[in-house]
């Protein structure tokens, strides 16, 4: 049996098609109380990979414990590898985005996903113009149940 040698071509990607790597700050406000917390731009990234033929995925955690009054499925920090809590975390790619937990993974497509993003961000727009803070915890408890299954 012979072995063929394999030859493939890379194509240096444009500057502008380059993820950014690093999270950015974000002040959160709950009534009197305010937080400063490290959070990736979602959205970019999600664009980034709709958008660009690049073959990676980036590793998503949480940016805040479920415990915390400023809880929100959709917002998370970017980390490497090592800063992974292997019990809960998420990877992004062109094809979607995959969940693992514990003792489960779920895969969704990345339109499904973003989708699911984009409902979130739109009730948390009417959430903060009404300032109704029931609405959010039943929202809350939807985008944990519904949108997002399996967490």
């Amino acid at each position: 049996m012979s072995c063929q040698k394999l030859s493939i071509n890379v194509k240096e990607r444009p500057k502008n098609s380059q993820l950014e790597l690093t999270n950015e700050r974000r002040v959160l406000q709950r009534g009197e109380k305010v937080i400063e917390i490290e959070v990736c731009d979602l959205e970019r990234i999600l664009f980034h990979f709709k958008s660009n033929n690049d073959p990676g995925f980036v590793y998503l955690v949480h940016a805040l414990p479920k415990t915390s009054p400023f809880f929100s499925p959709f917002l998370y920090k970017r980390v490497s590898f090592e800063k992974v809590d292997k019990h809960n975390y998420l990877t992004i790619s062109k094809r979607g985005v995959l969940q693992y937990t514990k003792n489960h993974m779920q895969f969704t497509k990345l339109d499904e996903f973003r989708s699911r993003y984009e409902a979130h961000s739109s009730l948390m727009k009417v959430r903060r113009q009404t300032g109704r803070s029931t609405e959010a915890h039943c929202f809350s408890h939807y985008s944990l149940n519904v949108l997002i299954p399996g967490q």
